[in-house]
């Protein structure tokens, strides 16, 4: 891509948004700005609320509807989409899984992308969210076993204080590690340890 695309971010979280905001200034082709009139508007919050959708609607409104907006969130329903594709909408990201390459690489095909999505495209987008964020839920047993490997228990202490075989704490982990596509138990245990500190679930 060689003309620059202007970009904003608005964070509900501060640190996390200013963490996106550098990433994103190593792109020689992308722009930071503050201002309301923008090519792409880059949405980083727990769910897409009124104060979002808001905050969309300012930026339609400055850019005239030529705005391309990217939602990052970890909870949103499919009406709040469907209110966000008449906005521009043209990303929905899970918060857990985002990283900066994924919002380079939606920034970068947002001047092809029609402003206004079909309903169609709006219920894959809805669908697919929901996928990635059930993959990176962590059930109760399954967290239970991560913090006691956290705590320096082998797989057969873990097994006693459960109440299961090693066998089965083995499974447990060998699962984790496989659906989450992490390379071993301690990154199984810092992913835990990481989603409990930012309020992710562990069910």
């Amino acid at each position: 891509m060689t003309v620059d695309v202007t970009v904003r971010v608005e964070s509900t979280d501060p640190v996390r948004g200013f963490g996106l905001a550098s990433m994103l200034t190593r792109t020689p082709w992308l722009t930071l700005t503050d201002a309301d009139r923008c090519d792409v508007l880059v949405l980083l919050g727990d769910t897409l609320d009124d104060a979002m959708l808001e905050v969309m609607r300012g930026a339609h409104r400055a850019g005239g509807g030529e705005i391309s907006c990217i939602v990052i969130a970890d909870e949103i329903t499919e009406q709040q989409v469907a209110a966000a594709a008449r906005l521009g909408l043209i990303g929905l990201l899970h918060r857990s899984t985002a990283d900066a390459r994924q919002v380079r690489d939606l920034i970068e095909v947002s001047r092809s992308v029609r402003p206004v999505l079909p309903g169609s495209v709006v219920s894959t987008l809805v669908s697919r969210f929901r996928e990635d964020q059930g993959t990176r839920v962590l059930s109760a047993q399954e967290a239970a076993v991560l913090r006691l490997f956290a705590d320096g228990l082998t797989v057969a202490d873990v097994g006693r204080e459960l109440g299961l075989r090693p066998g089965r704490i083995s499974t447990i982990e060998r699962q984790v590690v496989g659906r989450l596509k992490l390379r071993n138990r301690a990154h199984a245990v810092a992913y835990a340890v990481r989603m409990a500190d930012c309020g992710g679930k562990l069910h």
